[in-house]
């Protein structure tokens, strides 16, 4: 049965949400600036694209191209980085998701400005490569901060029986960190059940927070609609689906759902049981 709502915590992430917003907003709003300052000395043709030598091989409309720039930064920057600012989503998704949406829109804004500025003079010069390339590492900079902004604001509700004696026991004490697909590491130990993904972590859930684990079979595209990192609708199911179908669902407290893939789901979900045993009779 679903926890009510209040226990899932507030329903948006407001400085996510202002981020997602704000910055492709602000990103497009500089481009036009920019685009109006120096409308004098462009012509009414403008390059729109260069080869990898960083020789103008396309062109457009100057009137079509200070359009379709600040349209693309904005509704790729906002449509990215939307989902990060509602709060029930699984935190480590709305900060990739934010990251990227603000990288996406300041590379595009950030390639138009330099696009208009190396043909200020009314032809189009030459942008190479090295630019394009100092214009992402930027942008990838950028998405980084962005993506510490959003929190995980729901509130830490501790279990307070011990799991459904019907579910699978573990004389181990632990499961050693293991692959599970789409770069992700599982392992667990009396306290804390951990997902390593590539340089942090996309998953620390306390035991005392679970109420019972159980090895299941899982479709990703049928219940989840592909791989990877994945919440339902409601937000309160969440998935970190790898390789294989075989996975652990942990049910907490505050009555959401995670499901992990791992070839180890039946010890997996064993450990875990008999870990939030013992933690229930300290």
């Amino acid at each position: 049965m679903e926890a009510p709502t209040r226990d899932r915590g507030p329903r948006l992430d407001p400085p996510a949400m202002a981020v997602a917003l704000g910055v492709p907003i602000l990103v497009s709003a500089t481009f036009l600036t920019v685009a109006a300052v120096w409308s004098e000395g462009l012509g009414d043709q403008v390059a729109t694209h260069w080869d990898w030598s960083g020789e103008p091989d396309g062109f457009g409309s100057r009137t079509s191209f200070v359009a379709v720039v600040p349209a693309l930064t904005t509704v790729l920057g906002v449509a990215l980085g939307i989902a990060a600012g509602y709060g029930r989503t699984w935190v480590t998704m709305r900060r990739g998701l934010l990251g990227l949406g603000v990288g996406t829109s300041v590379y595009l804004g950030g390639l138009g400005i330099v696009a208009l500025a190396v043909q200020r003079d009314g032809a189009a010069g030459r942008l190479p490569l090295w630019t394009t390339l100092g214009i992402a590492v930027l942008a990838t900079l950028v998405g980084v901060v962005a993506a510490r902004v959003p929190q995980d604001h729901r509130p830490v509700v501790l279990a307070t029986d011990p799991p459904d004696p019907a579910l699978r026991r573990s004389a181990a004490r632990a499961v050693l960190a293991h692959p599970i697909g789409g770069g992700g590491r599982l392992s667990v130990d009396e306290d804390l059940v951990r997902i390593r993904w590539y340089l942090g972590d996309a998953l620390r859930l306390d035991v005392a927070e679970v109420t019972g684990a159980e090895a299941i079979t899982v479709s990703a595209f049928g219940e989840f609609g592909g791989w990877g990192l994945r919440t339902s609708p409601t937000g309160s199911r969440y998935a970190f689906l790898g390789r294989g179908s075989r996975a652990v669902e942990l049910t907490k407290a505050d009555g959401t759902q995670w499901v992990v893939t791992t070839p180890q789901a039946e010890e997996v979900a064993g450990v875990i049981n008999s870990a939030a045993d013992r933690q229930r009779t300290r």
